[in-house]
């Protein structure tokens, strides 16, 4: 049942030039205001002539000619219409979902009179229209679909209700059978008049009613068409969605087969680098054996010289016994020698005078007396018994150093010591601690060596760094004061303190260095390097950190030379996620190459550019090739997690880099 404006009221005119408006509202069988965002619909609108009629529809959300107004509304919008003067009626199709149906939708059509002539004339001050639709099949109880989201079925009627479904159809059966009557008297009575014109006016409602026919069918046509291009719509977004879920799977296995190409890459490194590192192990196996059988030819040679070493002790023990007993005597008959003295000048040499006579004349020199008996013997001299004095008289000028005696033989082993381990690990913490300076030292709260920000070194660790350092020092074309190849330990003690060259020899194969300091001086403005070579951290898979500071502006091979590249990646492939960080280089003047190290930090880049050479007459255009994550957090790549991953501060400063690289002369590549 529809209900168009008040009852008895004149329809709304509209001139048919003009543009219009129309309302449609929308109530269930019990009157209840329904929406009409609820359900897709097609309505087609005509006059009494059936030409030119104009379509609103809504399919999927999609709305042709209409839209939903706040209060459930449904406004059509008629613009450049072209119907032609007379009543404006529509017919209306919902389609409701109903599992019912094999296609899910229930199809629920709607004849309305709008209430509205089109007409030639003046029209309606006001050309907007208000409908209100009761459409017989719809319940609102849970949505414009029906009771519990289903179509309303048979079953679902009270008694009232079919009585008030029926009364429309009796009502519309009444007015006919008044009609026929109606007519039927007219007929009788125009067979009276105009007897000879009843048979050409029937011909004229026959034809009237075959125009009317053909019109039905052609509104039914269009209604079919209009349904059939709905379901082509439907069954092209199906097609659409089927086209798009077959990209998407065709994109998923082209990056599952990228990842699989790069991971069988990553594999054939892996194995070369296992196959590389298996003969570096057997060579390193033979070079132990033949260490090892010069270790025993020297131990045999140590055996030997010991026991020479013992049997030199035994003639040197000997040779002292018998210094210590010359010198025993030496000491006996000197102080015999002066007792005898000491004897003999007592009381003025009374004992070397005779009795005195009268003065004569001097004689003639008398013979010498015999000599008198040998007096008592007196106990040795001791070495306490002589006075300062006496000692000093008694010692004779120094002689030459005499020739070292054999070694003597080896005495007794003594008894166990007591354990000296404890000495020993006091004795390295003090050597550590001197060698570290400000870069080191060991915390005996946590018992672990610490040396250029690591904290966890043990001391089975920290024996080999501080071998390496007490070690023979590199020449200037060697290296940097380490022979870094082939190094089996975690960081450096500092032990260069001037300028070096060539600094990228030896830096390679170094497998467990995680942060290397070479130089003494922090920031030394005499610390440059000749040629860093293709080599530098080649296979060193867990360096972190490069402390150092190192300055290219006296270098000229590097100064003015754009066309050079620095390479730090060894000219091998690395680990996928190389935690190579930071590094800082001053004066650069050259192309620079990281492109292998995922993880640089943002402060690397910016120290590079804020420190770069800047001489105008010689400051070049240079380039920055560096890793796709690096290059996607510099240009804001979303299609990559190492830059979705950083918070806003984060994605801001690495932006930045880019404008104050430019004002430096310098750009990115990937």
């Amino acid at each position: 049942m529809i209900t168009i404006n008040p009852p008895n009221s004149e329809p709304l005119r509209v001139n048919y030039r003009n543009d219009f408006t129309l309302t449609l509202s929308i109530a269930d069988i019990n009157s209840q205001q329904l929406s009409w965002a609820d359900t897709d619909f097609t309505a087609s609108f005509f006059t009494a002539t059936a030409a030119s009629p104009y379509s609103a529809s809504c399919h999927n959300g999609q709305y042709s000619n209409c839209r939903v107004l706040d209060d459930g509304n449904l406004q059509v919008v008629f613009d450049n219409h072209s119907l032609r003067p007379g009543a404006l009626r529509a017919d209306i199709t919902l389609y409701l979902p109903d599992d019912t149906f094999p296609d899910g939708t229930r199809r629920v059509s709607v004849q309305v009179d709008c209430g509205c002539m089109i007409v030639q004339g003046q029209g309606t001050t006001d050309p907007d229209v208000a409908v209100e639709i009761q459409a017989p099949m719809l319940r609102g109880v849970d949505g414009i679909s029906g009771k519990d989201g289903r179509s309303f079925t048979f079953a679902d009627l009270s008694d009232t209700e079919i009585a008030l479904l029926r009364q429309p159809a009796q009502d519309a059966t009444q007015a006919a059978n008044d009609a026929a009557l109606r007519a039927n008297q007219a007929a009788d009575n125009a067979l009276d008049v105009e007897a000879n014109c009843a048979v050409t006016e029937a011909n004229r409602v026959s034809a009237e009613q075959a125009r009317a026919d053909a019109e039905y069918n052609r509104m039914t046509a269009e209604s079919m068409r209009a349904n059939a291009e709905m379901d082509r719509g439907i069954a092209e977004r199906t097609r659409m969605l089927a086209e798009q879920a077959r990209s998407e799977a065709e994109f998923n296995r082209d990056v599952a087969e990228t990842e699989r190409v790069v991971d069988e890459q990553q594999r054939e490194a892996n194995e070369a680098a296992r196959v590389n590192a298996e003969t570096k192990r057997g060579e390193s196996e033979t070079q132990r054996v033949a260490n090892e059988a010069t270790r025993q030819e020297r131990e045999a040679a140590r055996v030997i010289a010991e026991q020479w070493r013992n049997d030199a002790e035994l003639t040197r023990v000997d040779n002292e016994q018998t210094r210590q007993q010359a010198e025993t005597q030496r000491a006996t008959d000197t102080a015999q020698r002066i007792a005898e003295i000491d004897r003999l000048t007592a009381n003025g040499g009374e004992l070397l005078r005779g009795p005195q006579g009268l003065k004569g004349d001097k004689g003639e020199q008398g013979e010498q007396g015999i000599q008198g008996p040998q007096g008592e013997q007196g106990e040795p001299f001791v070495y306490s018994d002589f006075t300062p004095t006496q000692l000093e008289s008694l010692r004779g000028p120094k002689g030459d150093k005499g020739d070292q005696g054999i070694q003597g033989v080896q005495g007794v082993k003594g008894d166990k010591g007591a354990d000296g381990s404890n000495n020993k690990l006091d004795l390295f913490i003090d050597l550590w601690n001197t060698a570290c300076g400000d870069y080191g030292k060991y915390n005996a709260t946590t018992g672990f060596f610490e040396l250029n920000g690591l904290t966890d070194i043990t001391y089975g660790q920290a024996i080999p760094i501080y071998q390496a350092y007490v070690g023979t020092a590199l020449s200037n074309t060697g290296g940097a004061g380490y022979d870094l190849k082939s190094v089996r330990f975690r960081t450096t003690i500092p032990r260069i303190v001037g300028p070096w060259s060539k600094i990228a020899a030896g830096l390679c194969d170094a497998s467990a260095i995680e942060v290397l300091r070479l130089f003494k001086s922090a920031n030394s403005t005499t610390m440059y390097v000749s040629d860093f070579g293709n080599d530098v951290f080649m296979r060193c898979n867990f360096i972190r950190e490069w402390l150092d500071v190192i300055d290219l502006f006296g270098n000229p091979y590097y100064q003015n030379n754009k066309s050079r590249t620095i390479n730090l990646h060894g000219g091998l492939q690395f680990v996928s996620n190389h935690p190579f960080r930071s590094f800082r280089f001053r004066g650069i003047n050259c192309n620079l190459d990281v492109g292998l190290f995922p993880n640089i930090d943002y402060a690397t880049f910016k120290y590079l550019i804020d420190n770069r050479y800047t001489t105008p007459a010689y400051m070049d255009d240079i380039t920055f090739y560096v890793h796709p994550y690096t290059y996607a957090k510099l240009t804001a790549d979303e299609t990559y997690t190492a830059y979705t991953s950083l918070t806003d501060e984060e994605k801001a400063r690495w932006a930045s880099l880019l404008t104050l690289a430019a004002s430096k002369k310098v750009s990115f590549a990937k």
